[in-house]
């Protein structure tokens, strides 16, 4: 499935005047058994922040890159309980105050359907 979303929010830092986003993503499912599957997703996101145009609500101005890899896996163990394990690679490219990041986050989890 392809995802793209393009709005104008509050922006996440005081004295800012607005903020543009643009996030675009895809996102690949594979059943490689009927009890066992994979998601594969990868993520842009593009923020634009821009500052106040008076010197009383001057702000910063900036941009900001984020990146989106995800790779998950399900295991449907019984007709109630799933198993997943995830990986997830995040990169941020920020000129802001925000300052840019990148991480790691694994998951483990079981889900019950009753």
């Amino acid at each position: 499935s392809w995802l793209v979303n393009y709005s104008v929010a509050e922006p996440s830092v005081q004295q800012a005047q607005n903020r543009t986003t643009f996030r675009t993503g895809l996102q690949f499912r594979y059943g490689i058994t009927p009890r066992l599957s994979s998601t594969l997703g990868v993520s842009y996101h593009h923020d634009d922040t821009t500052g106040g145009t008076t010197a009383a609500t001057a702000g910063p101005a900036f941009t900001r890159n984020a990146y989106d890899f995800t790779l998950t896996s399900r295991y449907q163990f019984s007709r109630h309980w799933d198993f997943d394990v995830s990986y997830q690679r995040t990169e941020v490219n920020s000129g802001g105050p925000d300052q840019s990041y990148s991480r790691n986050r694994y998951s483990v989890g079981a889900t019950f359907t009753f």
